[in-house]
């Protein structure tokens, strides 16, 4: 809901009254909210009719990863960059006010120099197992990681850090992204949830899975 409180004077010394609109817009995350309530206020200013903005906020898309939601007929695609730990938390909280069966998470654990996201990212996931009905996650490594951890040089996280009350939980790891994404697209099941999160290396995520279906 847009809420306007006190009136104002446009650009064009038109006069906008107080008043308060349902909007839709693609995607979710707080920051897609912010920037398109600060969207409708300078628009508002510049004298752009209310239903022409509301129009432009539904057709707006943009080639970033800002949750990213795409509805298939099989299932709904979310995809969101993530760097940090308050991004990740993040994510798995918006998706709770997503309705679906199970949740399928493929997941970048990033390259061998940065070992402590991996743990980080588990540890999340973790905390989000029961709420979110993780079915399964899937990650995807760097062949160099992968190859220093066949070698025994390299401990892949994951199923030890999982608690032993969900041993049902599988974990899946590949070192190619389309790999990961075919084998996802083959388990999940109509009215499930697909998320794929993760860095840069996840920007073609999206468009693999467009080719794939």
């Amino acid at each position: 809901n847009y809420c306007l409180q006190s009136s104002f004077i446009s650009r064009y010394k038109e006069r906008i009254e107080p008043f308060e609109t349902p909007l839709a817009i693609k995607g979710l995350g707080l920051d897609r909210i912010y920037a398109a309530l600060a969207s409708v206020s300078c628009a508002l200013y510049y004298d752009i009719d209310l239903k022409i903005i509301k129009e432009a906020l539904i057709d707006y898309g943009h080639n970033g990863r800002d949750f990213l939601v795409r509805k298939y007929e099989k299932f709904t695609l979310v995809d969101n960059y993530c760097s940090t730990e308050a991004d990740y938390k993040e994510t798995f909280e918006m998706l709770q006010y997503i309705d679906y069966e199970s949740l399928y998470v493929v997941v970048s654990c990033g390259p061998v120099e940065k070992d402590f996201e991996e743990e980080i990212i588990i540890r999340i996931i973790n905390e989000f197992v029961l709420t979110l009905n993780i079915k399964e996650v899937i990650c995807v490594y760097s062949s160099e990681k992968m190859t220093m951890a066949y070698n025994g040089a390299y401990n892949l996280y994951g199923i030890k850090n999982f608690p032993d009350d969900r041993q049902n939980l599988k974990m899946k790891y590949f070192y190619q992204l389309p790999r990961a994404l075919k084998y996802t697209i083959n388990k999940i099941s109509k009215g499930d949830v697909l998320l794929t999160i993760g860095g840069r290396e996840m920007d073609l995520a999206t468009t693999i899975i467009e080719l794939m279906l």
